[in-house]
């Protein structure tokens, strides 16, 4: 006669309170989520929170990666720090699991809208502009991509075009449109810093025309983003010309230049008037 084993199997208290703590981690996700789609920004912050808590004591490599992704979204939707989220963001591209929030390319977008401001050349290049993950979801979004390749090659005609485009996705997005105006202006600036750390020196007509704008509005920005420190340069408006705020000797050899290179001109234009 067969005796029934009724023995339980013997529960791991560890494994038991991880799974508990689990459970309680994948509850709060889901009413972050439904914060997040309110905008309700005491909730959220709240339940990260709660959620950071939990995750501390006992949360797997997948539910990190996705506090990662709603502590990301978080700075992004009510802090604007695009800075701390760039780096969350960016680095959840290759381990996304928050599908039930938003799709794979939108988040992919809003992360490469935060890397691309804020990385150096260099790093926007490898982590955003080349990364496969990336170039694959960007089929609704290629205008970022292509601001970001225009900046990376100094092609700010293009930038530019490119940039109106982006601006135009980003207002349909719930998360991104708070942050328009601010990040027109934030890429306008890493262009113009970009810009300026090529040359010792530019003419104001030449700068308005990479960036196809008149050049009494680009002394006008200038001398806006000059005042308020975020450009290290200043304007010679007797010359029209734009150059490094640190002066060097290259800086006024170029300056004279460009004072020697006019009064030549000027006299080869009274010659052939003359001529005429």
């Amino acid at each position: 006669m067969e005796v029934e084993n009724t023995t339980k199997p013997e529960v791991n208290e560890e494994d038991e309170t991880k799974l508990s703590i689990g459970t309680k981690i994948d509850k709060l996700f889901v009413e972050l989520e439904k914060a997040f789609n309110e905008q309700n920004k005491e909730e959220t912050e709240r339940l990260l929170q709660e959620t950071n808590i939990l995750i501390e004591k006992g949360g797997d490599w997948d539910r990190r990666n996705r506090r990662r992704v709603y502590e990301g979204l978080y700075l992004v939707t009510f802090n604007r720090d695009y800075a701390k989220a760039s780096e969350l963001l960016v680095g959840s591209i290759g381990t996304f699991a928050v599908n039930t929030l938003m799709t794979f390319e939108r988040f992919v977008f809003i992360a490469g809208v935060t890397g691309i401001l804020i990385f150096e050349r260099g790093r926007m290049k490898k982590e955003i502009l080349d990364n496969s993950d990336v170039i694959g979801a960007s089929g609704e979004f290629k205008c970022l991509l292509n601001m970001g390749n225009a900046l990376y090659k100094s092609d700010y005609t293009t930038f530019i075009k490119e940039l109106k485009e982006v601006v135009v996705l980003m207002m349909q997005d719930n998360i991104l449109k708070k942050s328009v105006d601010w990040f027109c202006k934030e890429m306008r600036i890493k262009a113009y810093k970009q810009i300026m750390r090529s040359y010792l020196a530019v003419r104001l007509d030449v700068f308005a025309k990479e960036f196809g704008v008149t050049t009494d509005f680009i002394e006008e920005e200038l001398e806006t983003f000059i005042s308020q420190g975020r450009l290290a340069a200043q304007i010679d408006k007797v010359n029209g010309i734009v150059m490094n705020a640190h002066k060097d000797k290259r800086n006024e050899l170029y300056v004279n230049l460009v004072k020697e290179g006019d009064i030549v001109v000027e006299k080869l234009q009274r010659l052939e008037r003359k001529l005429e």
